[in-house]
């Protein structure tokens, strides 16, 4: 009924950055923005406690509450021909004629019910249930994506407490080698610009060779940030999960699913085709 879209713009412990768009089986448009948010720090503290507070829990929860505010917007007749749409667009991917025709697209690509199966219809009923057994698979697809998500919690916690730490560092570091080599121009021009005439003690070289100095260092600063930035990435590339191949009954013959879980799904919306 309602499909939901996120992309991850920016996320390194530090900050988050995603764009969420929320859209109904009849094409509306409920949510579509861009969240943004600082890492609450005191999740990643060494003693904080064992509550599974997630450092962008504030995110997560603006968008769950922008979500509930769309969804309480709509009248009932909507949610309900939102429903409806859902279930015809279901029963024509499994059976394009006659269902295909029960759904119309309006000029704004929003799909209407252009008329209603009969009450009796066996097909319907037969997609109905064919309906339940793919709820029932996206439930075990759930079920695997749980596990991974509680093995992954703890080591997946421990990276982007250190990737916090290290982000802050390099956000340090820029910040540092920037000052660096403005500071390090300033004063050479300043020492280039200086007459000759009004330093006769040798403050004009020493600018220069002060601001040489500093620039250098702004430079060095800026390769300490390519280490960091490398850790990061090193960190980053270090996660890979896989997902294991699943057994499922179909009209008594047991099929093998495997590869990843789009790969699987999309496995499985064949064989549902087929029966």
């Amino acid at each position: 009924e309602l499909f939901v879209t996120g992309a991850i713009e920016k996320a390194n412990g530090k900050d988050m950055q995603v764009r969420v768009v929320a859209r109904d089986a009849a094409g509306r448009v409920w949510v579509e923005r861009e969240y943004k948010q600082r890492a609450d720090a005191t999740a990643y503290a060494k003693d904080r406690p064992v509550d599974g507070r997630d450092p962008f829990q504030v995110l997560y929860n603006r968008i769950a509450n922008d979500l509930v505010r769309a969804r309480d917007k709509r009248k009932p007749q909507e949610l309900a021909e939102v429903r409806e749409v859902a279930r015809l667009r279901f029963a024509a991917s499994m059976a394009p004629d006659p269902y295909a025709a029960y759904l119309a697209t309006g000029k704004k690509g929003r799909a209407r019910v252009e008329r209603l199966p009969a009450a009796d219809d066996p097909m319907i009923a037969r997609i109905t249930a064919i309906r339940e057994r793919d709820h029932m698979f996206v439930d075990t697809l759930n079920e695997y994506y749980a596990d991974f998500y509680a093995r992954m919690d703890k080591p997946y916690d421990d990276w982007r407490a250190y990737s916090y730490t290290e982000q802050v560092a390099l956000d340090s570091i820029n910040r540092a080698a920037t000052l660096k080599k403005i500071l390090g121009g300033i004063a050479i021009l300043g020492g280039i610009l200086m007459d000759p005439r009004d330093d006769p003690v040798g403050v004009k070289d020493v600018l220069i060779l002060g601001g040489i100095a500093a620039v250098q260092s702004g430079f060095q600063d800026g390769e300490e940030k390519g280490i960091h930035k490398a850790a990061l990435t090193e960190l980053a590339d270090s996660f890979e999960g896989e997902v294991t191949p699943l057994l499922v009954d179909v009209d008594g013959k047991v099929v093998q699913l495997s590869g990843s879980a789009e790969t699987q799904f999309t496995k499985w919306r064949e064989l549902l085709q087929q029966i």
